[in-house]
């Protein structure tokens, strides 16, 4: 039994309707979702088959975990991260083609200290990142609120 992707609809939504309102997509993605006391997002059907696994797991002794993973992760970044590092190098355009190498570069820097939390000795499961070397800086589009396109 595998645990469903938690914003597949959502995801697929958004791809085929980039011009969804905001309110529709508030709508979506509050669907059985709420946050608890702990500041955690979380989502009551996912946590009682996330406990269905467990106890299959408990009963039937299955269920290794296995020592390594890989993930696979492709960065993007917006407007803010990028006028933060370009100002922190004297960089005058944070869309210039020269802040994004310095957007890389930084980015670079935080994926290797990420990298070292995935390894950390007390996790059960090694996880070797996997980071896209094309990082793409999103801008929100003139009159909408968080619809972005790429550049």
């Amino acid at each position: 039994m595998a645990i469903p992707h938690p914003f597949a609809e959502t995801a697929n939504n958004n791809r085929t309707s980039t011009h969804q309102s905001r309110e529709k997509k508030v709508k979506e993605f509050e669907k059985g979702w709420f946050v608890n006391e702990a500041d955690e997002l979380v989502n009551m059907d996912y946590m009682k088959l996330a406990e269905k696994m467990s106890d299959v797991c408990t009963s039937t002794g299955g269920c290794d975990i296995p020592s390594a993973h890989r993930m696979t992760v492709k960065v993007g970044y917006d407007l803010s991260l990028a006028e933060k590092v370009s100002s922190s190098r004297n960089i005058a355009d944070p869309t210039s083609e020269e802040a994004r190498e310095a957007v890389e570069e930084w980015m670079e820097e935080a994926m290797t200290h990420c990298q070292a939390l995935m390894w950390h000795c007390s996790l059960p499961t090694q996880i070797t990142l996997d980071v896209s070397r094309e990082i793409t800086l999103y801008l929100l589009t003139e009159g909408s609120d968080r619809i972005f396109r790429a550049t």
